[in-house]
This record gives structure tokens, sequence and C-alpha cells, in this order.
């Protein structure tokens, strides 16, 4: 179409006529600008495609490592309740009871006296904030939660994780007889004749350092739980409005 307009200008020019040569000049320079706002908007129209599809892709791949997360944490969680049933078991029915024979390992022992290392997987949300790529979303503000919400994972888990370490190498040293003991009947080693007579004395040295250990275990695993709610509920929030962003 453009050439057969320029055909028609160019024969007018032709015929010698200044005014019609004029105005096919004129035409000529409008559709050379016209060919370059095409062009320009095509190549724009495409980087905004690609780049909205790259994003939609990213917060696809950020859904799924949060629903695994999501999936860890819950683990975590039902291990942690685990333990705190038997501290609960330990702390009210072990101690001041000698009824109560101290045969089986789950009987004396909650968890691992330590806690898990916690974390979340950053891989996606570190691609798509420190690589340079361009994102395009329907709000903008999803960015802001994403950041956000890793930021917090990243800050709490931190503090967590360091705190378990502290309390663990606080406890070992503080209480290392008593993990003398549990190492005994975690091995099966010499179980019968460990002394149990300090079970049901509060005054006993042993009572008293046993009773604070699984207290403090209860509180650190009960600090855990906490960042592990607080995870769950905000990776759920994140998930739903980044399934809202494309639909």
């Amino acid at each position: 179409m453009i050439n057969f307009f320029r055909k028609i200008r160019k024969k007018l020019a032709d015929d010698n006529k200044p005014l019609k040569y004029m105005r096919y000049a004129i035409g000529e320079i409008t559709l050379i600008l016209i060919g370059i706002i095409l062009a320009l908007q095509l190549n724009s129209w495409n980087d905004n495609r690609m780049v909205k599809a790259e994003s939609q892709e990213l917060l696809d791949r950020l859904i799924v490592d949060l629903e695994r997360d999501l999936l860890y944490l819950d683990a975590q969680e039902k291990e942690y309740i685990i333990w705190l049933q038997q501290i609960d078991h330990i702390l009210y029915q072990v101690l001041d009871n000698d009824s109560i024979k101290i045969s089986k390992l789950e009987q004396f022992i909650a968890g691992r006296m330590s806690m898990n290392f916690l974390k979340v997987d950053q891989i996606t949300f570190t691609e798509m904030f420190n690589s340079g790529k361009k994102l395009k979303f329907n709000n903008g503000q999803i960015i802001r939660e994403i950041k956000e919400y890793y930021q917090y994972a990243e800050i709490e888990l931190e503090k967590l994780n360091s705190d378990n370490e502290i309390f663990y190498k606080w406890s070992l040293e503080t209480y290392g007889d008593e993990f003398s003991i549990i190492h005994r009947l975690a091995t099966g080693r010499n179980r019968d004749f460990i002394d149990w007579s300090w079970r049901n004395d509060p005054t006993r040295k042993e009572y008293r350092h046993f009773e604070s250990i699984n207290i403090y275990y209860k509180i650190a695993i009960e600090e855990n739980l906490k960042i592990i709610h607080t995870l769950k509920d905000k990776s759920k929030q994140l998930i739903k409005r980044m399934s809202e962003e494309f639909d």
C-alpha cells in the first residue's frame, strides 16, 4: 500500500509540478515517520509481552517454592508438636511418679534435645530481584509484599537458628550429666543401672536440672512454632495474592 502511494506521488513529481512534488516529499516523510512509530510500538508491545510472560513464569515458580515451603513447615510443626507432648509427659508424668519404670526411650527424652535448622527456599526470589530482570505486574504492590515476606523470613530465621544453636550449647555445658543419662538411654547402655531415686525429690540437683532443661526446651520449641505459624500464614497469603495477579 505504501509503495502504491509512493508511485502516485513520484509520478506527480516527474510531471514537474513543484507544489505536488512538495506534497509528495511531505507524504514520503510522513510515511517514514508512521513506519518508525509503528515499528517502535510493535517492538514495545513485544517487549511488554515478553516481560509479562517472564514475570508470570517467575510468579508461578515462586508459588511452587512457597507451596514446597509450606509442606516443609507443616512437617516441622508436626515434629515440634510431638516433642511438646513428650516434654509434657516428662514434666507431668515421669517426674514425681515412682510407679513409672524408665524402660523406654520415649518416656525420658523429648526430641533430640536440640532444634531443627529452619529455612525457606529463596532461589526464585533471588533470581527475581538480584538478576536485574524486568518485572511487570498488574499491581506494583505485589513486589513489595514478596520482598517483605522473604526479608521477614531471612531475618527471623537467622535469629531463631542462632538462638537454637546457643540453647543447645548452653544445655550441653549446663546439664552435662543429664545429657550423659540421655545418651545412655538412647544407646541402650546401662539403662537398668541409672539411679532414678531423684525423680520424686524436687530438692535433688538432678531433679532441678532435668526439670529446668525440659522447661527451657519447651519454651524454645514454642518460640520455633511461633515463627513457623507466622511463616505459614504469610506464605499462604502471598500465594493467594500471586495467584490473583494474572487471573
